[in-house]
Formats: C-alpha cells, sequence, structure tokens
C-alpha cells in the first residue's frame, strides 16, 4: 500500500510527462504529476495568465483529486517554478483550512526573498538571450525548441517565464507543515544562501544537497525518495 500520495508540480516548461518515469516506482509514495493549463495533458486550454490562476488552478486540482480518492494527508513537490507555485499553494491551503499537508519538498527553488524579476523581464525581451539563459540550466536545447514545428513549446516556456517576471514572492511562513530543501551542489541559476528557507518555516526545514546543477533532480530522484522516506519514517 502506498504510504502517501504526491503532487509534483512541474519546473518552467514542463509537465507531468516530465515525470512520468517515477509513476508507480515507490512504494511509499503515490506521485500525482499535474499540469498547469495549456501543458501536459491540457494542451489544448489556454495558457495561464498569471501566477493566481495558477495557484488557483493548482488547488483545486489538488482538492478534486483528495476528494474522488477519499484522502485526507498528502504533500506537495515543486522543483523550480514549481516550488515558487508550491510555496503559495502550501500558504493558501494553510489559510483555508484544507485538508491537512503533511510535508512539502522544494527542490531547486529560491527562498521568496530571492527578487530576479527584474533580470527575467530583460532577458525574456531578448530572443538570444533567452535562449543562452535556457542552455545554461544544461537540460533544455533551446536552439531546438524555437523551431517552427516545436513553437508551441517554446511560447509555453515564454509564458511561464514571463509569469516569473510579474510574480512577486508572499512572504508568509509555513506553519505546522514539514518542509524538504533540496538543492543541487553545483546549481548557481540563483545567487542565495538556500538556509534563508528557514525564516518561512515554523518548524526547522530538512536540507538536503545532491551533486548536479539546477536540473540535478533527474539524477537524484530515486535518492531524494529514500532520504525523504527515511526521514518521515523517522519521525513516527
Amino acid at each position: 500500500m502506498k504510504y502517501m500520495t504526491v503532487f509534483i508540480i512541474p519546473f518552467a516548461g514542463g509537465s507531468s510527462f516530465s515525470f512520468k518515469q517515477w509513476i508507480g516506482k515507490s512504494d511509499f509514495f503515490n506521485f500525482v504529476p499535474l499540469d498547469l493549463p495549456g501543458k501536459g495533458r491540457r494542451n489544448k486550454e489556454p495558457l495561464a495568465a498569471s501566477m493566481s490562476e495558477i495557484i488557483n488552478d493548482i488547488i483545486r486540482q489538488i482538492n478534486d483529486y483528495l476528494n474522488q480518492n477519499n484522502i485526507e494527508t498528502y504533500a506537495i513537490w515543486g522543483h523550480s517554478m514549481g516550488g515558487r507555485i508550491a510555496y503559495e499553494v502550501a500558504l493558501c491551503i494553510i489559510q483555508k483550512n484544507l485538508k491537512k499537508l503533511e510535508f512539502i519538498v522544494l527542490s531547486g527553488t529560491p527562498a521568496p526573498t530571492y527578487d530576479n524579476r527584474a533580470m527575467l523581464s530583460e532577458i525574456i525581451s531578448d530572443e538570444k538571450l533567452f535562449i543562452d539563459y535556457l542552455d545554461s540550466f544544461g537540460m533544455i536545447n533551446a536552439k531546438y525548441i524555437i523551431r517552427p514545428e516545436f513553437k508551441r513549446i517554446f511560447t509555453a516556456v515564454l509564458n511561464d517565464y514571463k509569469i516569473l517576471s510579474e510574480y512577486k514572492a508572499s512572504r508568509g511562513i509555513i506553519r505546522g507543515v514539514k518542509g524538504v530543501i533540496v538543492y543541487g551542489e553545483s546549481d548557481d541559476s540563483f545567487e542565495m544562501d538556500w538556509m534563508e528557507w528557514k525564516k518561512y518555516f515554523s518548524i526547522n526545514p530538512l536540507f538536503l544537497r545532491y551533486p548536479g546543477k539546477h536540473f540535478f533532480i533527474f539524477e537524484a530522484f530515486p535518492e531524494i525518495v529514500e532520504d525523504i522516506k527515511y526521514m518521515l519514517k523517522q519521525k513516527e
């Protein structure tokens, strides 16, 4: 039997398909990757226009799944942009007193004190700068996604970064929820101290570091899962 349902919120440009290789692979977690409007299994829908629209959409998806499957406790895992969404979603869940959120995993996600809106606005205004920026993450080959046949993918990625360039993070504290902050030891995407996340949890979060850059998660995922599994069992 699965121990807990974990909703996965994808990174900028990602979708539920980005995490399909992990579905059904854990004896401890039931991973449920979500899609943003216009992405993955929802690619026929219009793309989201704002962070607030995305937050409300994710909360609706989570509530629908929990109610349909009679689930009371669960977790959220967001990577990069997905982590920023997960943070805001967690604050809303707590504020609205919705079903109990057991823990939240934020991987490759800068703390709310980090504000790169001006930089992102400049980058997305110049196609070459934007392509070079995407290439720097070492996973997306932006030179290919600008081809005409991939125009929809490029548009979706650009739309995500437009939303991020307009998004001002909340500064609320996630209360009563265990947090796991996961980062790559060579991830230089954000000029910040990962320990800044301590300011935004009422319970001291666990920090886990793994080899790799921003998309370290795709190499380290099985190890991260085992480490989180061990952590939760220690607290039982």
